[in-house]
C-alpha cells in the first residue's frame, strides 16, 4: 500500500519552502560585482538542503505520531519513539525512523546515503567553521576528509582559494540533488508516495501536482 500524506498545505509546506530556497540559491548566476557571490550561493544551498532533510524527517515523525502507524505501537510507545528520534542526530533520525516506523533500511554503503553523510559534514563544517591558519596552507581546507568526499561527487573550480574551488555552482546543485535523492529513496524503501511525482487520490480522475518540484535547471 502506498501511504500518501494528507496535509498538503499546512505544516508540511515548510520542507518545500526550504527546498525551494536551496533551488533558488543554486540557480543564481555569478554576480560579477561580487567575486564571492558563487561561494555565497553554494553555502546557502548547502545549509538549506540540509535543513530540508531535517524538516522532512521531523514532519514524517510527527505524521507517524499522529497516525500511530504504520507499526501497531501503543500511544505511549509511539511518544517514546518520537522523543528518542527528536533527540538524536540527523543521520540517526533517518536511520531510526525508516527502521522503527516502516521496518525499512537504507543501504548506507551506496548513494544517496553516502552523499547525505558528506552533505551533513559539509553543512557542519560551514556552520561551525573554525579556521586554523597555523596548521597549514591557507589555500587548503582544514578538513581533508570532507575535501575528498566532495571531490568524488562534483567538479571543483580552478581557483586558488579553497572556498572558491570547493563552494561553486556544482556544489550548490549537488547539495540540492542529495536532498531530493534522499526524500525519493525514503519513499522507495518505505512504500510512501514519492512527493516529487503526481498523485491521484482514490476515486479521483485527476492527479494532484507533485508536492515538491524538480530543480529549475533540470531539462534546461
Amino acid at each position: 500500500m502506498v501511504i500518501r500524506p494528507t496535509n498538503r498545505h499546512g505544516w508540511m509546506s515548510l520542507t518545500r519552502t526550504l527546498l525551494d530556497g536551496a533551488y533558488h540559491a543554486a540557480a543564481q548566476p555569478h554576480d560579477r560585482a561580487n567575486p564571492y557571490s558563487t561561494v555565497r550561493n553554494a553555502v546557502t544551498a548547502t545549509i538549506l538542503a540540509q535543513a530540508t532533510l531535517e524538516s522532512y524527517v521531523n514532519e514524517q515523525i510527527e505524521m507517524g505520531l499522529i497516525a500511530r502507524k504504520p507499526v501497531p505501537y501503543s500511544e505511549t510507545q509511539w511518544e517514546a519513539v518520537a522523543e528518542l528520534l527528536q533527540k538524536t542526530t540527523l543521520l540517526d533520525k533517518w536511520r531510526l525512523f525508516a527502521q522503527v516506523g516502516h521496518a525499512a533500511t537504507f543501504d548506507e554503503g551506496r548513494e544517496p546515503f553516502q552523499g547525505f553523510v558528506v552533505l551533513v559534514r559539509l553543512r557542519n563544517f560551514l556552520a561551525h567553521y573554525s579556521p586554523k591558519p597555523t596548521e597549514g596552507d591557507l589555500h587548503d581546507p582544514p578538513d581533508k576528509k570532507l575535501l575528498a568526499g566532495l571531490e568524488a561527487r562534483y567538479t571543483f573550480s580552478t581557483q586558488p582559494g579553497w572556498m572558491e574551488r570547493m563552494l561553486n555552482v556544482a556544489c550548490a546543485r549537488w547539495a540540492c540533488e542529495v536532498a531530493r535523492a534522499m526524500i525519493k529513496e525514503h519513499a522507495r524503501i518505505t512504500g510512501m508516495h514519492d512527493l516529487f511525482t503526481p498523485y491521484t487520490s482514490p476515486g479521483s480522475a485527476e492527479a494532484d501536482p507533485p508536492m515538491y518540484p524538480p530543480p529549475p535547471w533540470e531539462g534546461a
